[in-house]
């Protein structure tokens, strides 16, 4: 299965987590600086090369401020992608929705086009009846961890 990573800011151990998906067959699109916006790393990363390889079924959109998700819930998100051939699956927990987020290829064009500002929640947006969600125990998938309430929290009942 193709992989693509889209690096921006290069925040600590960046380089060794780079080196790693690259060894494990990841192709690597470095995007210069902070300064982009995820409207950008979704064109210039993900759906850029996928869409010029013409390999992909879709992709799995994983936000580095949402890290808490196990590789099961990713499975469980695969397996009901291809299942239910929704263009957009992504986890529920306690009614809430969360990431990872899976478009399907035939997205690509409108993720592509998706204002910078909003990037792929226009996507979303515009296709909200299409949508399977998929149920899950996981509260990882809506813990955002850019947001400094969120990340005390995390860090309090992991010590």
């Amino acid at each position: 299965l193709p992989v693509t990573a889209a690096a921006g800011a290069q925040p600590p151990g960046a380089q060794a987590q780079a080196a790693g998906a690259q060894a494990a067959g990841a192709h690597m699109d470095a995007l210069p600086g902070s300064q982009f916006p995820l409207g950008a790393t979704l064109y210039d990363g993900g759906t850029n090369f996928a869409v010029a390889s013409g390999c992909a079924d879709g992709m799995l959109l994983c936000l580095i401020d949402h890290p808490l998700i196990s590789a099961n819930l990713v499975a469980d998100l695969i397996a009901t992608f291809y299942s239910s051939n929704a263009p957009i699956v992504l986890p529920l927990f306690e009614g809430r929705r969360g990431h990872p987020v899976i478009f399907s290829a035939k997205l690509f064009p409108e993720l592509q086009a998706a204002p910078l500002d909003v990037g792929a929640r226009a996507v979303v947006w515009a296709h909200r009846s299409e949508i399977s969600e998929f149920p899950t125990n996981e509260e990882g998938c809506v813990l955002n961890l850019n947001d400094p309430e969120t990340f005390a929290r995390v860090t309090r009942s992991a010590e």
